[in-house]
């Protein structure tokens, strides 16, 4: 396995340990809903180094599926940040979270190796099915990058809907 890979995936593992940390204690308390912005700050990084691996090593098919798997917890994580006095949808939006992030936890372990990930699993598309029902109770306007007072260019549902397609998902 490339060295450069296999670092990638060490420190994708250990922010994805943190990550999963995070998502419990917010399980406990859904009031403090607005700390997954933190989420989508750190789950970026690993679809930033996904992304840039995949177009050095040939557009290595798993590696482009972490980036996009990354990209729609970081969209999920920076909406779900933005909830107000809905605690049952906060759960429901970590509760997924932590699904998708154990998800992208695997997809990671698998870097670097010939096992690839098959997203077509019924678990996955029940994940999948969770994800677009999510993705249709944002309001419009509801940020979903770190840009402050920025207005998505695509509502929630399209925006997640163009992620899964990189995914090989439709």
């Amino acid at each position: 396995m490339n060295e450069v890979v296999r670092e990638f995936k060490s420190e994708a593992l250990e922010i994805l340990a943190k990550l999963l940390v995070l998502l419990e204690e917010l399980e406990e308390d859904p009031s403090r809903v607005a700390e997954l912005d933190d989420y989508g700050q750190k789950v970026d990084r690993i679809m930033g180094g996904a992304m840039s691996l995949a177009a050095a090593v040939n557009q290595d098919p798993l590696l482009n599926q972490i980036g996009a798997c990354a990209g729609l917890c970081k969209t999920v994580g920076y909406r779900g940040s933005q909830i107000q006095n809905n605690q049952g949808f906060a759960r429901a939006v970590i509760g997924l979270l932590y699904d998708m992030t154990e998800i992208l936890q695997t997809m990671v372990e698998r870097a670097g190796s010939a096992q690839g990930f098959d997203l077509s699993a019924p678990l996955y598309l029940t994940v999948l099915d969770r994800l677009k029902w999510v993705s249709e109770q944002f309001k419009a306007g509801t940020r979903s990058s770190l840009k402050i007072g920025s207005q998505p260019a695509k509502s929630g549902l399209e925006e997640i809907e163009a992620l899964l397609k990189k995914l090989g998902v439709s």
